[in-house]
């Protein structure tokens, strides 16, 4: 692999950037990922991203179980083929599992106080919240929740957080890689036609986001993601 000297002024960024020689190509590497992408790929992912969720919740060609599991694995796909996602064994400890645990229950606190807020500030938020658990209702809590807390979630993680911030902060730096990749995690849901759902994409991505970066480790993000989502739609829902 050969290195060319980076011919971005360094007093422009904070990063120390080079330019690499990929079977992809030229692509942008630097010193918090270690793995080059093409721009390209991570556009053409993200661009999938939201034809697969436009697809499930405004088309509606199918269940919408059918079509979340289907984004799921292509999603999951593009990232195994484009992404370099490790989670290490030390990763597993039982400190970041009590970690993770701690922050899905800080964030259901979070959103069951914010709903309450919402409900009493503006009424139509409770339609909203019906709507949600109705597009789910087609399967039993129980199932659901299996499929949430091993599949789902855990791929969104992987996918947004693992794969999109993760190349987004190479890209742009932490901090704005980290509220750019919130931000199309948001907007990706936009097609649901439900705004509490994007304000929730929105809130969650930037926390897991933040959980994610603060310890460079995507275990947390995605146990903490699939803990809330089981705690938020099959065991205490807010509706």
């Amino acid at each position: 692999m050969k290195f060319l000297k980076n011919p971005v002024n360094p007093n422009d960024v904070q990063r120390n950037l080079t330019f690499a020689t990929t079977q992809h190509g030229y692509s942008i590497d630097d010193h918090f990922t270690g793995t080059p992408v093409t721009p390209w790929q991570l556009a053409i992912a993200v661009g999938i991203a939201f034809i697969l969720l436009f697809l499930t919740f405004f088309v509606q060609i199918a269940n919408f179980w059918v079509g979340i599991l289907l984004t799921s694995v292509v999603l999951g796909f593009l990232t195994l083929a484009w992404g370099d996602v490790h989670i290490n064994r030390e990763h597993l400890s039982a400190v970041n599992i009590l970690i993770a645990v701690a922050s899905a229950l800080i964030l259901y606190l979070i959103f069951f106080l914010g709903k309450l807020l919402l409900t009493m500030l503006f009424p139509a938020v409770e339609e909203f919240t019906l709507s949600l658990y109705q597009l789910t209702s087609s399967l039993s809590p129980i199932i659901g929740g299996l499929l949430i807390f091993f599949i789902i979630a855990p791929v969104e993680e992987l996918f947004w957080r693992g794969f999109v911030q993760h190349n987004m902060q190479a890209f742009l730096g932490r901090e704005l890689g980290l509220v750019l990749a919130s931000i199309l995690y948001a907007l990706a849901h936009v097609c649901s036609l439900n705004p509490l759902l994007v304000i929730a994409a929105l809130v969650g991505g930037l926390f897991w986001g933040a959980l994610y970066q603060w310890r460079d480790n995507l275990f947390l993000a995605i146990l903490s993601h699939a803990i809330w989502s089981v705690l938020i739609f099959a065991i205490l829902p807010l509706a």
